[in-house]
């Protein structure tokens, strides 16, 4: 079988070496109201990164189970789960700016009518994120 792939690490067999791949931070085209939830809801919903262990007691405000939801796209599936269950806290790490916009965007839509403590964001890699 022949390696078509272009790679400067291959095992005994040929194959590609896998490897963790960080993902960057990844801009897109932004509508008008994921750049309006960045802009407004991120300083009240977002989870800025730095090398510090997260809080979670404190970053929620309660202290309940943590799930953690890598690559949440658009956010639908973070926010049906907090949903479905208000005694746990999530916390999404995305990459890609409209998600994470669209995602605030919905939850500053239900905020309004009933708040969702549940949930923040993360922008980033995970591969950086040390949950301590």
């Amino acid at each position: 079988m022949k390696n078509d792939v272009i790679s400067p690490e291959f095992d005994e067999n040929g194959r590609p070496l896998r490897r963790i791949r960080s993902f960057v931070r990844r801009q897109g085209r932004l509508t008008k109201g994921q750049q309006h939830a960045l802009d407004n809801i991120w300083p009240v919903m977002g989870v800025e990164f730095n090398d510090a262990p997260l809080d979670f007691a404190a970053l929620f405000g309660r202290d309940a189970p943590v799930t953690l939801e890598i690559g949440f796209g658009m956010g639908a599936s973070l926010v049906a789960m907090a949903k479905a269950k208000p005694e746990q806290n999530f916390l999404g790490i995305e990459v890609h700016s409209p998600g994470v916009g669209a995602c605030l965007a919905f939850c500053g839509r239900r905020r309004r009518t009933k708040p969702a403590r549940n949930v923040s964001r993360c922008s980033g890699s995970a591969t950086y994120h040390d949950p301590g």
